[in-house]
């Protein structure tokens, strides 16, 4: 029956699940339909050596992904349920193993080190609470991601050169060391997540971000140049098309779809708010930011179009794939600004003063707070524009990051 688990497994997961681990859609597919072929038209002999064998074996991190969304009576079974479908075992079973010590031996694991950080954090909802926070809580249901949805590895190369699996010393029974170097710092905060799936950030989200643009420009902040601020931030939002593994939109497209997408959210709002403050506030805030950004003009509506528009909800272009990624940027994740101009998004539960941190040889910047003794916590990733492709390595050294 394994080689029926691991078609059910693959197809599964990559059919029906918004968080895998691949971005490839159809060769796993395929795959899992090569393996029915083969165990249903192999003769008699050879069905048998292969169902004898455990039939197909498969990673361990997509056995381990693919456990998350199952229930089990006993925790321990996230991690011992797919032994007999890994290519290479990750453990023993032993039931007598303490949940917190198995789980994080499975984390320290050689074929799971470099997925750790895509599954764990403080960022993620946690079962089990005494978890290191660089240790993923297995026992957590299947669920999108509050940093990725999909991506994949290596689209990125953050901390130097292509990722290779992550240099990780343990200090401790609760402590790792990994090498990287603080960045940067959390300075201000925009557009919150939502806790639902589906929905997309909502108008308040969208006001809070462009008063973010505006605070990030004045006193007694000042810290962000107001040159193609807007397009900047746009391109930032549009960081679920590469996490899809779709195309980079052209500069054309990603300014008419940022701009409709603006249009669709602000109008509706005024449709639905007479409210005469609400629209003065509005108002007063596209002047500012379309006056100190003057190629803001190409991704923002103007105070005259707005008005117009709201006479009648314009029906733009809903089905376009940028609006709905622009739609989604911010589930569960949180916009915000550093302290030197650079903009992000990371978990919703980023707080101000969070460090972000790059590390050697890994594709993303990881967003940390302090903990205990000059050591760390782990949050979750993060996507900071002007970091993503070695920038940030120049004129720093890597370090020694202690994360507890």
């Amino acid at each position: 029956m394994d080689a029926f688990s691991a078609v059910e497994l693959i197809a599964s997961l990559y059919l029906y699940s918004t968080n895998s681990p691949s971005p490839s859609f159809t060769r796993p597919v395929e795959n899992a339909l090569l393996y029915l072929k083969n165990f249903l038209f192999w003769s008699a002999h050879d069905a048998s050596r292969v169902f004898l064998s455990g039939g197909p074996k498969l990673p361990a991190i997509v056995c381990l992904h693919y456990s998350k969304g199952k229930k089990c009576a006993v925790l321990h079974d996230h991690i011992y349920a797919t032994l007999g479908l890994q290519h290479r075992q990750l453990i023993q079973a032993d039931y007598n193993m303490p949940l917190e010590e198995l789980y994080t031996k499975v984390a320290l694991h050689p074929n799971v080190r470099h997925y750790n950080f895509q599954n764990a954090g403080l960022g993620v909802s946690r079962r089990v609470t005494d978890l290191p926070s660089w240790v993923p809580d297995w026992s957590v249901p299947l669920n999108p991601s509050p940093w990725t949805l999909s991506h994949a590895q290596g689209n990125y190369s953050t901390g130097g050169s292509l990722p290779k699996n992550l240099d990780i010393e343990q200090v401790s029974e609760k402590v790792i060391r990994i090498a990287g170097f603080q960045e940067d710092e959390v300075y201000l905060l925009g557009g919150h997540g939502f806790t639902s799936a589906g929905n997309p950030i909502d108008v308040t989200s969208i006001l809070m971000c462009f008063r973010l643009l505006i605070s990030a420009f004045t006193e007694p902040y000042d810290i962000l140049s107001t040159e193609i601020m807007v397009e900047r931030m746009a391109r930032t939002w549009m960081l679920d098309l590469e996490l899809r593994g779709r195309t980079w939109p052209t500069t054309e497209s990603l300014q008419s779809s940022f701009r409709d997408y603006v249009t669709i959210e602000l109008t509706i709002h005024l449709d639905k708010n007479n409210d005469y403050g609400i629209r003065e506030e509005m108002q007063g805030i596209l002047e500012t930011i379309l006056e100190r950004d003057r190629a803001a003009t190409r991704f923002l509506p103007t105070c005259r179009e707005l008005e117009q528009a709201t006479r009648e909800v314009p029906q733009l272009a809903l089905n376009s794939f940028f609006i709905y990624d622009l739609g989604n940027s911010f589930y569960l994740r949180r916009f915000f600004i550093m302290t030197k101009g650079r903009m992000g998004i990371a978990s919703d539960k980023v707080e101000f003063s969070d460090a972000i941190m790059v590390v050697e040889n890994y594709e993303w910047p990881l967003l940390m707070r302090r903990g205990t003794e000059e050591r760390w916590l782990y949050i979750s990733g993060a996507y900071v524009e002007g970091t993503m492709h070695r920038e940030a390595l120049e004129g720093n050294s890597f370090g020694n990051i202690d994360i507890e």
